[in-house]
């Protein structure tokens, strides 16, 4: 296993090494290179930036460093919409409908089309009668629910949350839940 980092690393080590020598061809004089501020001034213009990058990579494969986290994007709803499959690990929030109390309904893309894309939904609205609603397409289930079915959450209290995840080509299914969701065939 070790062999295998030690070739990763020094693939990386050239590439970067290639990188900044095209850097430094086009730049007028090795001051420039120095005076860069991606460049660590002491030593090798070059090398500390590809030496630091390679042990950060080489800490990441060894497991004795974690991998930066990323952070999903959240989206506020405030009217109903259709989810795309570009917005797939997204944290969807609905706090209440932007025109007064009403339901906001949050159409999901077809499961054939969307496999492994997943949402988490927040129902964050105390209001009564401001609902999320979750459709299916048509064809499409929710949890083993009917085809085209609602999944709602009608409950006035802050905290309702549901991720769901589609699986094949016609079912979504719920991979965690907070709070309570329930099948709805229609609109309330």
């Amino acid at each position: 296993m070790k062999t295998r980092h030690t070739i990763l690393i020094l693939g990386l080590m050239a590439l970067f090494l290639a990188v900044a020598t095209v850097y430094g061809a086009m730049t007028n004089s090795a001051t420039e290179i120095t005076q860069h501020p991606n460049f660590i001034t002491s030593g090798s213009a070059y090398m500390n930036p590809v030496y630091k990058f390679c042990a950060e990579v080489e800490d990441i494969l060894e497991g004795t460093q974690a991998i930066p986290a990323m952070k999903p994007t959240v989206t506020i709803y405030g009217a109903s919409t259709t989810l795309t499959i570009a917005e797939s690990g997204n944290v969807i929030v609905v706090d209440g409908k932007d025109e007064g109390p009403g339901n906001v309904i949050l159409n999901l893309p077809e499961a054939s089309t969307a496999i492994g894309v997943f949402y988490a939904v927040a129902d964050v609205s105390v209001t009564a009668g401001d609902d999320v609603y979750i459709k299916a397409a048509a064809g499409d289930t929710i949890d083993g629910g009917t085809a085209g079915q609602y999944l709602a959450s009608k409950t006035d209290s802050a905290g309702q949350t549901v991720t769901l995840l589609a699986i094949d080509e016609t079912r979504w299914i719920i991979w965690a839940v907070n709070g309570t969701w329930e099948a709805a065939a229609t609109l309330d």
